[in-house]
């Protein structure tokens, strides 16, 4: 096997498939909204209480 370049090794430093559905590269999340568990959950996260992903634009796990 090839020895990987630098660049290959930082882009998939850090990455665990076990965490993402066993995916082998990380994956795209091509969505611009997001659920939430509750409404009010969704309140306390368009408010800045909770750390979560709201829109795309703002923020995303990519």
């Amino acid at each position: 096997m090839k020895k990987k370049q630098i660049e290959t090794m930082l882009i998939h430093e850090g990455y665990e498939s076990s965490v993402n559905q066993g995916s082998l590269t990380p994956p795209l999340f091509q969505t611009s909204t997001f659920t939430f568990p509750t409404a009010q959950h969704g309140e306390r996260s368009f408010s800045g209480e909770n750390n979560d992903f709201i829109y795309s634009r703002l923020g995303n796990p990519t």
